[in-house]
């Protein structure tokens, strides 16, 4: 009986399909992300579009907590595929993005190609979240910073 349980299993975890991904991100603290980010807000998502190998997200800046933008919406690109360490982001929902600037146009997630003019920039492994679940600790923290 043993014997066929354990065939059984084996036969079962070798037929289950898994779902792996190639990007995987380690835990970073509000701090070190803090430190990591030019640009930190709280924006409501008002914008999608593809540009190139990346998506272009436009935010209405709700609250500001690190760095200086000259509008109340700012554009910031990311792959926009999870697989490669973009985000995803949904119209009309509100988010707390962490970014910062970069100056090469992507060729692939391990290298980057020729200058371009600076623009903002955001992973999956960025400390991102909905609005509603970036909670007060977080936002008192990045007010303070």
């Amino acid at each position: 009986m043993h014997k066929v349980f354990t065939l059984l299993l084996l036969v079962v975890l070798a037929t289950t399909p898994f779902v792996g991904r190639a990007c995987s991100c380690v835990d970073v603290s509000i701090r070190k992300g803090y430190k990591q980010s030019d640009i930190i807000f709280a924006g409501t998502l008002i914008g999608k579009a593809q540009a190139e190998r990346l998506t272009r997200y436009t935010f209405r800046v709700n609250h500001l907590y690190k760095g200086t933008l000259r509008a109340d919406t700012v554009s910031v690109f990311s792959s926009g595929r999870g697989e490669d360490c973009g985000s995803n982001f949904a119209l009309n929902s509100s988010y707390l993005i962490y970014s910062w600037f970069r100056d090469a146009k992507p060729k692939s997630i391990f290298d980057s190609g020729p200058k371009v003019s600076p623009y903002l920039y955001t992973s999956l492994c960025s400390r991102n979240k909905p609005d509603r679940f970036a909670n007060l600790y977080e936002k008192a923290v990045l007010t303070f910073l």
